[in-house]
């Protein structure tokens, strides 16, 4: 609204100089405007979300992601995975993720979390803190490691509050697996 109300007082003056400048502006106020609705109704499908993963004492999701890296040429390369996430709030997880490059399993326990690389046969085991958010920082900050759908117990944790967010958008019904 801030952004908004500045906007539209700036616009105010300009539009008194110019007929062609006012055409502007009035195009633009009116995109201002439909961007602010549809950030509030982003934010809005976030917090019904979040209030909704609150209530679950646990959930599955299955999904399949891609992630798309920028080299320095500028060339993108996307990397395709499928994601099978079990959680059991606040402090249980286990996050399968199988691709053509990797196949982790990733368990935490409440007191330690494993990262089992099945296909090279490797796995590390570290004494872990005893929340999923706690753990997603940990993982982040001191070893780099970023969980899969992480965002999934974020939202669905009591300290997890929208104004936070500083981008949002609707982008309206998609179809996701054919359905």
């Amino acid at each position: 609204r801030t952004i908004a109300t500045r906007f539209n007082s700036v616009a105010q003056q300009w539009r008194e100089a110019s007929p062609a400048i006012r055409s502007a502006i009035d195009t633009i106020a009116s995109s201002t405007v439909g961007a602010e609705k549809r950030r509030a109704a982003a934010v809005k499908a976030l917090e019904a979300m979040s209030a909704h993963l609150r209530g679950l004492k646990s959930f599955q999701v299955e999904s399949s992601t891609s992630t798309d890296e920028v080299l320095s040429n500028g060339l993108v390369l996307t990397y395709s995975a499928n994601v099978n996430f079990l959680v059991q709030m606040p402090n249980r997880v286990r996050v399968d993720v199988t691709s053509d490059r990797n196949d982790r399993r990733y368990q935490f326990d409440g007191k330690s979390f494993t990262l089992y690389a099945r296909r090279v046969g490797y796995y590390a085991t570290i004494p872990a803190p005893a929340t999923l958010r706690e753990l997603d920082d940990v993982l982040a900050d001191k070893y780099g490691i970023e969980l899969p759908l992480a965002d999934l117990f974020r939202f669905g944790s009591p300290r997890w509050n929208a104004a936070g967010i500083t981008v949002a958008k609707d982008v309206g019904p998609s179809e996701v697996g054919g359905t």
